[in-house]
């Protein structure tokens, strides 16, 4: 049985899909493809569980291209450069007010920011920066009316931590289709700007 996006590997079903060419530097060492155990030998379990992993990689994609935002991975990264550091997202105005700057922090972006094609120092370079750095600096300087843009999490992005807390719904075939539906029409916006008046079962 041939299904979209499933490839099997003695018998285990793997989910492989090609990675566009203009989103592949999103997923470093990827390769150009996502490949990821399905963990079934069920070809009509695999055939859901691909069209579902299809649907949020879709979904994904239409943000990235629109400006919505990066991958989940990215932004955690993000967050645990600024850890190293001892910084937090939107702190530089605190380091304002004390005539602060983060020295350590700083100095690892300019040393990124190097080309050696290019020996003049031309300070931080945001396109030569890997994209969690970044990422990383765009949380730092944020300020009061950015920050919340850059933090709160699309709809998509909450449903894993929804099932944890109603983990009877995890095998709960119509929450999926109906949520999965609900996130297609509404996920690139944060849960809070989302009509009032819409409903997964809607």
């Amino acid at each position: 049985m041939t299904v979209r996006y499933v490839q099997w590997r003695d018998g285990l079903a793997f989910f492989r899909r090609r990675i566009p060419a203009d989103l592949q530097k999103y997923y470093p060492g990827k390769k150009g493809i996502i490949f990821q155990s399905l963990q079934t030998r069920d070809a009509t379990e695999a055939a859901k569980l691909a069209h579902r992993e299809a649907q949020k990689l879709d979904l994904q994609w239409k943000r990235l291209r629109s400006g919505l935002g990066t991958p989940p991975e990215v932004r955690a990264e993000a967050e645990a450069i600024l850890g190293k550091f001892g910084l937090k997202p939107g702190q530089w105005a605190d380091y304002k007010k004390a005539g602060l700057e983060p020295d350590h922090f700083m100095h690892e972006l300019l040393c990124l920011s190097e080309d050696e094609d290019d020996p003049e120092p031309q300070g931080i370079v945001k396109e030569r920066l890997p994209e969690a750095h970044a990422l990383a600096a765009e949380l730092f300087y944020a300020d009061s009316e950015e920050l919340p843009k850059l933090m709160t999490p699309l709809l998509s992005q909450v449903k894993d931590k929804y099932l944890y807390f109603k983990p009877k719904l995890a095998s709960d075939e119509q929450f999926h289709r109906a949520l999965d539906r609900f996130i297609a029409l509404n996920g690139a916006v944060t849960p809070d700007a989302h009509p009032a008046e819409a409903r997964v079962g809607g």
